[in-house]
């Protein structure tokens, strides 16, 4: 599981540095394949694929994160359940996992989104990201 991960990762940074796409902006990644497609910026084809929109929120440490904290930068985001021991432990671990493949990487950040906020406070976010060794900055 941990070399599929880092595969699929690699293929993806390696993607991004493709020299014969110097027109393109970013490859997007449409299908669970991972075959980048390169589209010119502003192309009509870009209106149809999904975005981010602008999001504000609250780490685990009280601190606001937006989407302008990760410019620059590749991240990985995981939806998570906090209270729930079944699935979502494992991606958990597996955000580990990738952290620490990735631990001296500046380029690449984690973000974790609580699907539960109304039961996740900062205070209880912070005991599970000690608790399952989450980096802060990273």
């Amino acid at each position: 599981m941990k070399n599929a991960i880092v595969i699929k990762l690699a293929l993806f940074l390696i993607g991004c540095k493709d020299s014969n796409m110097s027109t393109a902006n970013s490859p997007y990644y449409t299908d669970p394949t991972f075959t980048p497609e390169w589209l010119i910026p502003n192309s009509s084809e870009l209106k149809h694929l999904h975005k981010i929109f602008d999001f504000e929120l609250v780490n685990q440490d009280g601190e606001k994160v937006t989407n302008k904290t990760f410019d620059d930068h590749i991240y990985i985001v995981y939806f998570s359940f906090n209270i729930c021991p079944g699935i979502y432990s494992n991606m958990t671990a597996n955000m580990g996992i990738i952290q620490e493949e990735f631990i001296d990487n500046q380029d690449i950040l984690l973000l974790s989104h609580s699907v539960t906020p109304e039961r996740d406070s900062v205070s209880i976010l912070k005991a599970y990201a000690e608790k399952k060794g989450v980096l802060s900055g990273k």
